[in-house]
């Protein structure tokens, strides 16, 4: 009997050792399930080296922002040259006014104004584009019975003329201005500006005649009497 209580208690000691290995074991394999294995995820960049990083700009934004750049330049060089070019034109214009025995006005950077041959007219510099205008030297109103052929008489004097003669909209009483207008280019190197100049401005005097030409001409057809002819399909009674 004194030999078997001691096995009891060792026995006991036993199972109660071997139950909390037991147990032990199980916690760690559940957490060995549950814990994801990064072994073979890919690796991630973090920290401040990323932030840093992405602040600079990629290679073809910094290629664009670049050519932006360089077109504002382009076009800044591009207007100056432009304004240059605009100068040099006007001082021709008043240069070969005067030599003509006109009295010019420079209005602003692009505008001339002039009087010739007691004609109102103003020269609008671009570069050295000009464009000529023989300001408005006539006018009618929509509700005139001759309009319609003032407007044909106009529009057939433009087929003949150097000058485009023009009509404006209609203001809000129906009054329709008529001017002229031509475009041409005035450089420094040419030696007969003064002359090609003289010779457009009294053109504008040709255009004038021309459409005052073709007005007299439609009106006059239609106060012709008609021939007495007979109408198709009518009896006129005459036979």
């Amino acid at each position: 009997m004194t030999y078997i209580i001691p096995s009891i208690i060792a026995a006991v000691i036993i199972f109660f050792f071997a139950r909390r290995l037991n147990k032990f074991e199980k916690e760690e394999t559940a957490l060995a399930m549950d814990t994801p294995d990064t072994s073979d995820a890919p690796l991630q960049s973090v920290g401040n080296c990323d932030i840093e990083a992405s602040a600079e700009p990629e290679p073809e934004e910094a290629d664009r922002k670049s050519g932006d750049e360089q077109e504002k330049l382009r076009n800044q060089e591009t207007s100056k040259e432009e304004i240059d070019h605009t100068a040099q034109t006007v001082d021709i214009i008043v240069e070969i006014l005067k030599k003509i025995g006109c009295q010019p006005i420079v209005e602003d950077r692009q505008t001339v104004s002039v009087k010739y041959q007691g004609e109102n007219f103003q020269f609008y510099a671009n570069g050295i584009m000009v464009n000529i205008y023989d300001l408005p030297w006539s006018e009618f109103y929509i509700n005139d019975p001759n309009a319609q052929k003032i407007r044909d008489a106009i529009n057939k004097a433009n087929f003949s003329t150097l000058p485009m003669v023009l009509m404006m909209a209609p203001d809000k009483d129906g009054k329709v201005n008529v001017l002229s207008r031509y475009e041409t280019i005035l450089h420094p190197s040419c030696s007969i500006n003064d002359e090609f100049i003289q010779y457009i401005l009294n053109s504008f005097f040709t255009a004038q005649r021309e459409v005052r030409g073709n007005v007299a001409e439609l009106i006059s057809q239609q106060q012709q009497p008609s021939a007495n002819r007979r109408p198709v399909g009518f009896d006129t009674g005459t036979e």
